[in-house]
């Protein structure tokens, strides 16, 4: 009688058919976290620069700073929090912008200063979790809302 060595047909089957089993369930789940992740630190680090925003507000007497050129950040906020919270790109991709708008749109809703992302290739659905987060979950109300105007979700802080 000879010793058998190796693995049959079969076997090798069942472990391949096993294996995509495990991968199929394992795949979406690292998808959906790496999304919750993106989500989560995106409204995370939009709430560091609206409240260090608040913050240089209340101790300049309600004075804000002037507006800026694109993804820059007005340099008299530096000391509320890390230029690299600033300068690096959003998790959902995109840019940063701080705004101050005199007259808002074009419609006369008075100053509006905000804390923008622009150029963002992520989904509508993405700001729609991080509104959920931030704010109503509506991205057409509330402080997080989607300007059509300039294609940017902005968050409003005055």
């Amino acid at each position: 009688m000879r010793s058998r060595s190796g693995f049959t047909l079969i076997e090798l089957v069942a472990i391949v058919v096993v294996l995509a089993i495990l991968s199929g369930v394992a795949i979406p789940k690292y998808i959906d976290y790496s999304e919750r992740a993106r989500v989560a630190s995106t409204a995370y680090s939009w709430r560091v620069l609206t409240n260090a925003l608040n913050q240089y507000i209340i101790d300049n007497s309600g004075a804000i700073p002037p507006n800026v050129q694109d993804a820059q950040m007005p340099p008299a906020l530096t000391p509320y929090f890390t230029l690299s919270e600033y300068t690096r790109t959003p998790p959902v991709g995109g840019m940063w912008d701080y705004d101050e708008w005199s007259n808002f749109a074009g419609g006369g809703a008075g100053l509006i200063v905000s804390v923008s992302i622009t150029q963002s290739p992520a989904p509508s659905s993405t700001f729609q979790r991080i509104d959920a987060i931030v704010d109503d979950g509506n991205t057409s109300t509330g402080m997080v809302f989607f300007l059509t105007s300039y294609p940017r979700h902005t968050w409003k802080v005055r």
